[in-house]
């Protein structure tokens, strides 16, 4: 996968859709997360790219970070934002991209500053979902929480 299908899936993220899936109760979105499934077609997938490293971050003061990179690519996308969460809904909005973004990433919608994105979440057994739309098809970025040794991951 490239940099411009990483933009693709960040255009995605824009759409917001809503749909349903089994969920659990309400987490926190607050720490740091790594995107590691996704559910598609009615079914639990690993990620469409195995070379995709993709990160969230989410602090108590209401800030986010965005991070990105390939496995054995040089490069990487980063950004930071401002983020609420409003009953089952992430709204976030980008304060600051990284001036060091590998060349792609210009093409990524949310690696632009003032981009604002509301999007349906939801969590089940500790997992971050993020509801996101793939061409109509309802399509869910599952994230696991990092743990105390991984923290500095990225």
């Amino acid at each position: 996968m490239t940099f411009p299908r990483v933009a693709l899936f960040l255009l995605l993220f824009l759409s917001g859709q809503s749909f349903a899936i089994p969920v659990g109760a309400e987490d926190s979105v607050i720490g740091k997360w790594q995107f590691y499934k996704v559910y598609f077609q009615g079914e639990y997938r690993p990620p469409f790219s195995e070379e995709l490293q993709l990160f969230f971050e989410f602090t108590e003061e209401g800030k986010s970070r965005l991070y990105y990179f390939r496995k054995n690519e040089s490069g990487f996308c980063e950004r930071e934002g401002k983020y609420t969460v409003d009953g089952e809904f992430l709204i976030d909005e980008v304060t600051w991209v990284n001036p060091q973004n590998n060349i792609g990433c210009g093409q990524d919608p949310d690696m632009q500053k003032g981009q604002k994105t509301t999007t349906k979440i939801a969590f089940e057994n500790g997992d971050f979902y993020l509801y996101l739309n793939l061409k109509g098809e309802p399509l869910v970025y599952i994230w696991r929480r990092l743990g105390e040794e991984e923290q500095n991951i990225f």
